[in-house]
């Protein structure tokens, strides 16, 4: 898995896990704020 070398964040599940991705989303909502 040489990506995770590279990734700034890591997701389980990738795309499909919609939780990470809404705390993703809300954590930079709250940084451009």
């Amino acid at each position: 898995e040489p990506y995770k070398k590279y990734a700034d964040i890591i997701m389980p599940e990738g795309g499909q896990n919609e939780v990470a991705i809404d705390i993703v989303i809300t954590k930079i909502k709250t940084q451009l704020n």
